[in-house]
Parts: structure tokens; C-alpha cells; sequence
């Protein structure tokens, strides 16, 4: 029986977290972000290459897209932001998947499985997501051309 209380708990636990990460709170830490300065990143790319963050200012809208293989609402969402990100292209808006301390070969191994042609940066170390205050995933952050956060999305809906 306690036990089952003890799961239980936990499972309301989870649920209650889902929700607060889902709604985007404007009282978790990332949303801080919003209105400030870009931090500055460089991080090696999953097939080549590194972002530099800087190289994009005054060039590109950057959507960066904080995820992890093993995440349910990450493995959801990842196809729709790349592919809002690729319709948009021609209006300067460029993707990134920084994926969150994961090897290069389960990310690699996932993205041939679900047909994903994405830009993946590797946070190996998670210096990114601490950068970008990442406490829940996926994490959206859209970055103006002009180097300020415009928006952070935490969770999906």
C-alpha cells in the first residue's frame, strides 16, 4: 500500500510539472532571457562545423531548439519547429537543434530513424543550456537578427 501511495505521489508530481513546463511560466528562470542580449555561444556541430552565435547577428533570426532524444514532447515538436524554421528561410531564419548532453551517435542514429535533416549542435558538456538557463525541455529561443532574445518557449502545446 505505500507503495502505491509512493508511486502515486509521484506520478501527480510529474503530471503537475508537465504543467507548469507546458504553459511556458514567465516565472521560470529562461524567461528571463527575453528582451536581453543573446548569450554568447560557439558549439560544435553534430556533422561538421561549429555555431557561432555571434557570425548570425545582423544576419539571421535564430530559433534554437533545446531537446534530448529521449524526450517525449522533444521528439514532438522537433519536425514542427524545423519545419516552421524552413518555410521561413527565405524571410533570414535559421535552426538549430542543441541537443543536450547526449553522444553523436544516438543523436545521429535518432535523426536517420525519424528522416530529420536538421543543424544539430552538440551541448556535450551543457555550457549551452546553462548559458540559455535550460531547466526543462524543449526549450525554444528565438533570437532577432539584431542579437536580443524576442521569445522563449518552454514545453509544447
Amino acid at each position: 500500500m505505500k507503495r502505491t501511495i509512493t508511486l502515486g505521489a509521484a506520478l501527480a508530481l510529474v503530471i503537475g510539472l508537465s504543467f507548469v513546463v507546458a504553459r511556458g511560466d514567465d516565472d521560470m528562470p529562461a524567461m528571463k532571457l527575453k528582451g536581453k542580449a543573446a548569450p554568447a555561444i560557439s558549439v560544435d556541430l553534430l556533422n561538421g562545423g561549429k555555431l557561432n552565435l555571434a557570425d548570425e547577428k545582423n544576419k539571421h533570426i535564430v530559433i534554437l531548439d533545446f531537446w534530448a532524444t529521449w524526450c517525449g514532447p522533444c521528439v514532438q515538436g522537433l519536425p514542427i519547429v524545423a519545419q516552421v524554421a524552413k518555410d521561413r528561410a527565405d524571410k533570414d531564419v535559421v535552426f538549430y537543434a542543441v541537443n543536450q548532453q547526449e553522444s553523436a551517435n544516438d543523436v545521429s542514429a535518432f535523426l536517420k530513424k525519424q528522416n530529420l535533416d536538421i543543424k544539430v549542435a552538440m551541448d556535450s558538456d551543457g555550457k549551452v543550456g546553462e548559458a540559455y538557463l535550460v531547466n526543462g525541455i524543449p526549450q525554444t529561443v528565438i533570437i532577432g537578427k539584431d542579437g536580443v532574445v524576442k521569445s522563449v518557449d518552454v514545453g509544447i502545446s
